[in-house]
């Protein structure tokens, strides 16, 4: 498909145009850019605001006509700068321009979720539309489970966008999750809204709320592991240091049995069958048959347990 372009036309068909009204379109023309860069913006205001300044450009032409050798140094002096500021005029108005058409690219993205295929998205839905989001990504899936389509929207998430929830909850499993969510998205430079709780990541507020998050955020990190600390130092003293529970399955406990006899049976002073024998008949490893005889409550040859 072909793209369009805009243009600016030269009203005064068959009149010669100044040197310097020439190289001042010219430079009009160097910035075009195709119509879809400038998104929702119409065509007839673009083109308006090119042919308003060629207008006002046109005039400063008839003011200059008539201006004379022995006119007021001082009024033709304020009349060229007049000209002067025209010119710098359209250089800004060029770069707002290119600033909005940049700004036209960046979206704002919704998200909703809810936890189970029964609950609505309807109202999750209807308040993002109504904060302006231009995509909203649904989703009907637990917190803790896998979110496909949350992780394909962070991915595409650019800088200047936003991505915007109902309510903070919908976007993580837990403080630490959250805060880890809104940090990657600060990094991309992408913007945060929860809407419920009035959190801007752009505003002094929000980034004040985000702090508090933080600490609680740490806050749980801590209470975690003082909770693990004292369900090891429970299981210590429980005798259960962790692992695989203790006590063997009916095949192994057979096994140990039968290694017990084997291991302390005996012709004379000495055992009858060797340690790396009983291992290969019974097809165990050495770690494996002491842990065996442990659990049997056998002495060790030549020591205790």
């Amino acid at each position: 498909m072909e793209k369009k372009y805009f243009e600016i036309k030269d009203h005064r068909k068959n009149k010669s145009i100044p040197q310097w009204i020439s190289t001042y379109i010219s430079r009009i023309k160097t910035y075009m850019r195709p119509m879809d860069m400038f998104g929702e913006i119409e065509e007839p205001t673009i083109e308006g605001v090119y042919y308003s300044t060629v207008s006002i450009v046109n005039e400063l032409i008839e003011q200059r006509k008539k201006s004379r050798q022995g006119i007021n140094p001082t009024i033709k002096f304020d009349r060229e700068n007049k000209i002067i500021r025209i010119y710098n005029s359209l250089d800004s108005l060029v770069l707002e321009i290119f600033d909005i058409s940049h700004k036209a690219d960046i979206q704002i993205y919704g998200y909703a979720r809810v936890s189970t295929k029964k609950q609505s998205l309807k109202m999750q839905f209807e308040e993002l539309k109504k904060f302006g989001c231009d995509r909203i990504v649904q989703e009907k899936v637990s917190a803790t489970a896998d979110r496909p389509l949350f992780d394909e929207l962070l991915n595409s998430l650019k800088t200047g966008d936003t991505l915007a929830v109902w309510k903070l909850d919908r976007l993580g499993r837990s403080m630490l999750d959250l805060i880890k969510i809104i940090a990657d998205l600060d990094a991309k430079g992408v913007k945060f809204v929860s809407m419920t709780e009035n959190i801007d990541t752009t505003t002094a507020t929000g980034k004040m709320m985000l702090m508090l998050f933080s600490i609680m955020a740490e806050y749980e990190l801590e209470i975690r592991k003082e909770r693990q600390q004292a369900s090891k130092e429970l299981a210590r003293k429980a005798g259960k240091l962790g692992g695989r529970p203790k006590g063997l399955s009916k095949d192994a406990k057979r096994t140990a049995v039968v290694l017990k006899t084997m291991y302390q049976e005996k012709e004379g002073d000495k055992y009858k069958h060797s340690v790396s024998k009983i291992c290969s008949a019974l097809k165990i490893s050495r770690a494996t048959m002491y842990n065996y005889l442990k659990y049997m409550n056998v002495s060790k040859r030549g020591n205790l347990f």
